[in-house]
């Protein structure tokens, strides 16, 4: 009897089905190893995080397994993964550096790590081909490699794209374009191999506009557009990430697409966010610098002036917002801070969308902005650097005498000091945009209208100046004796009452400039540079707060609680500072108050749990170094040293708690609110005033110039009985400031210096 078709396979199948039943316990694909298993795992996870473009979670498998490696074989293999990953996924050129050194450390070793199979307990290796790129590879090939790719990133580092095995001639260079085209035809849309090839040809495109022989049409910046390709989706051992920004930069100079501007500064913020090495990081603000002010320039032609406000915000806010984020992973008083607007964690870029969502709903917002480049620097004035502050941190009486000897001011702008090593940033452009419920308006000066601008200010301080030294002439003769040791307490105004003083219009030339249109009543204001030592008060009135950008402003008026950690006259010479406790002990029963030789750095950095921190004390600021600026606390010498033990420096507040995370920050100090009011473009926010908004304090309220103890007094006196009754920071100063102007109606000097940042 004949058999239906397929018996005996049945019957194989089942008999086959009956032994693995039997044995399937036992039965195990691959050889018995349960360390190799393990690295197929990580493989297998780490290549599914690349396709995924995780990158950050590559890292993460990477470091956990160079954690447990035990030989230096298997450590040098990883470093190997590592060092690419870090300079072409994730551009941290610094880790890449760093890691080849750990390489050649190591050196190249007899013992290999290779694979002894693709499988091992059930698990099976996915792509043989990473395994060959990165597993089974011998050390001395690793070693080899690393010293190119170091040497590479060594000349990205210091802001040079790397030149070895590039082509030169342009018939080579012709030749090279006509086979990536080639190329491209062979790959699908969507894919990682088109994409490869676009990097390939920008590469090509970009070598012959070096050559001087660019292409009748830049088509590999099509090519990516069309593919939706974002700076991550480049691939970056084709192009190097400089040369890539460049050539979108060239193709922005032809074609005037603000995308292709937006895609160079996109490119390069990356790597540039990563770098920590002061002097690489500088050369790379330049180029970002760059950068954002081309963009600023051509929004203001087209008129889009919602996206030149975000590149604005952007470009006065990122050095803060990025000294924040490292900070906060260290503290968590720093967490949620008050940038309202989400970084991209690939790009480092805050989202465009959100802001310009954002910017058409926010409040009447005024913004400065003054854009510039960097240029040689001229050798320094022996007068700029004479200009050092007294015992009583009396830069203002140094100011003072430097006006009566300066020359007129010149209506060109002239370059500051040095912003880093024989470099000085120019201002070429103010900007001045006016936001209020989605409508925007900005006006641009440059040339002369800046030198007139700046002259005004200069006149307007100047007369400041002058009306202190006349109100109180004993700081005059202390000024042509020199230095003088720390006297009791300061002298009262010799004439501080309402009819004292010369009668002043409220706001003069200067306001007028600053002001080229109507601005709503309680207008926040952003100023810049030198615009910062400018009383907004004198244009704007009593409520006008100022803010870093509109990036970052999310106010926080109303206090959540309400106790007080407050420091007084620590150095025994501010008598009138101890006036202020009972005020505040009065509003604020639950505080902290101490005085004298209790108020010491130690006592500082022991407290803690408060909402407040009023300091009441002497604030020396440092234009040399701003991160020198420093409160002097209990034992601090009254000098303008910068290794004093017992006082407090800008560049160390950081690591004290009670100067994190406050709802409200009170520096009854004499020049807290200074900054460098130069033309340095590190932030722009120096001094002491630095170190508080990365420490995300909600409110601010600082001082502009050396303020009368006696006057001061009675502001502070104003401030607490006005937020014990409305707990409200922006409502409290604002009519404090106006109760002190009412008083001292012809005294700018009495009651313009304060001001609040929010």
């Amino acid at each position: 009897m004949a058999k239906p078709a397929g018996w005996t396979f049945r019957i194989a199948a089942g008999l086959l089905a009956v032994s693995l039943g039997a044995c399937a316990s036992e039965t195990v694909i691959g050889v018995r190893d349960s360390q190799l298993a393990q690295r197929i795992d990580r493989l297998n996870a780490t290549q599914g995080a690349y396709e995924r473009q995780e990158h950050s979670e590559a890292e993460r498998l990477m470091l956990a397994e160079l954690k447990a490696a035990a030989s230096a074989s298997e450590k040098q293999h990883l470093l190997n993964e590592l060092a690419d990953l870090y300079s072409y996924h994730l551009l941290d050129i610094e880790r890449a550096i760093e890691a080849d050194g750990q390489i050649q450390a190591i050196g190249v070793l007899a013992a290999e790590s290779g694979f002894k199979s693709n499988s091992a307990n059930n698990r099976i290796l996915k792509d043989t081909a990473y395994r060959d790129r990165y597993v089974n590879v011998s050390s001395g090939q690793i070693v080899a490699g690393s010293r190119e790719r170091m040497a590479r990133n060594r000349s990205l580092l210091s802001g040079s794209s790397p030149t070895a095995g590039r082509i030169r001639s342009r018939s080579e260079m012709e030749d090279f374009l006509a086979a990536v085209n080639a190329d491209l035809l062979q790959t699908y849309p969507g894919t990682a191999d088109r994409r490869q090839v676009i990097s390939r040809l920008i590469r090509a495109e970009w070598e012959l506009i070096n050559l001087g022989a660019p292409p009748r049409a830049l088509a590999g910046a099509d090519l990516a557009r069309k593919e939706g390709m974002k700076p991550t989706d480049f691939f970056f051992q084709e192009i190097d990430f400089l040369s890539l920004s460049r050539y979108y930069e060239a193709v922005f100079d032809r074609t005037g697409d603000l995308e292709a501007e937006e895609m160079a500064l996109a490119v390069v913020y990356i790597p540039y966010s990563n770098i920590t090495d002061y002097a690489s990081r500088w050369s790379y603000n330049r180029l970002v610098n760059r950068h954002i002010d081309k963009l600023i320039e051509t929004c203001h032609k087209a008129q889009r002036l919602h996206d030149m406000l975000y590149y604005i915000s952007l470009n006065k806010s990122r050095m803060i917002l990025e000294e924040r984020a490292r900070y906060s992973a260290q503290s968590p008083r720093l967490a949620g801070g008050s940038q309202v607007v989400a970084i991209d964690p690939v790009t480092h870029l805050p989202d465009k969308q959100a802001f310009l969502s954002r910017a058409r709903s926010a409040p009447a917002f005024l913004d400065y902005y003054i854009a510039g480049d960097y240029q040689p620097a001229p050798a320094r004035s022996p007068l700029a650097l004479a200009s050092r502050r007294d015992s009583a941190g009396s830069l203002m009486e140094l100011r003072a005498v430097a006006v009566a000897a300066k020359p007129t001011a010149s209506a060109v702008p002239q370059p500051a000091r040095p912003a880093a090593d024989g470099d000085v940033f120019v201002e070429g452009a103010l900007y001045i945009t006016y936001l209020e419920r989605g409508a925007i308006q900005a006006r641009r000066l440059s040339g002369s209208q800046i030198g007139a601008l700046r002259a005004s200010i200069d006149e307007e301080i100047a007369g400041l100046e002058a009306e202190y030294l006349s109100l109180d002439p004993s700081r005059a003769v202390a000024v042509a004796a020199g230095p003088a040791p720390a006297s009791p307490a300061a002298a009262p105004l010799a004439s501080a009452s309402p009819s004292a003083g010369r009668r002043r219009p409220a706001a003069g030339a200067a306001a007028k400039l600053l002001l080229p249109f109507p601005v709503a009543a309680g207008t926040v204001v952003s100023p810049d540079k030198w615009l910062s030592k400018y009383p907004f008060a004198l244009a704007m009135g009593t409520d006008a707060p100022r803010a870093l950008n509109l990036m970052g402003f999310a106010p926080q008026s109303r206090l959540s609680t309400a106790s007080v950690l407050g420091l007084f006259n620590p150095t025994g010479d501010l008598l009138d500072s101890e006036l202020e406790i009972p005020h505040i002990s009065r509003n604020f029963p639950d505080s902290q108050l101490l005085a004298r030789a209790a108020a010491s750095k130690g006592a500082f950095g022991a407290a803690g749990g408060r909402s407040i921190l009023h300091l009441s004390m002497h604030g020396l600021y440092n234009p040399d170094d701003p991160s020198a600026s420093k409160l002097l606390f209990a034992g601090s010498r009254i000098d303008d040293s910068s290794n004093d033990a017992a006082a407090l420096y800008a560049r160390d507040m950081l690591s004290f708690p009670a100067a994190q995370g406050n709802e409200l920050v009170f520096l009854a100090a004499c020049e807290t609110g200074l900054t460098a009011n130069d033309n340095r473009n590190s932030a722009e926010l120096l001094g002491i005033l630095r170190p508080l908004l990365i420490g995300n304090n909600k409110n601010i309220v600082l001082t502009l110039w050396k303020v009368n103890s006696m006057t001061a007094g009675k502001f502070v006196e104003y401030f607490y009985d006005a937020l014990g009754k409305s707990r409200d920071v922006r409502q409290a100063f604002a009519s404090s400031q106006e109760r002190l102007r009412a008083e001292y109606p012809d005294s700018p000097y009495i009651w313009a210096p304060y001001y609040l940042i929010q």
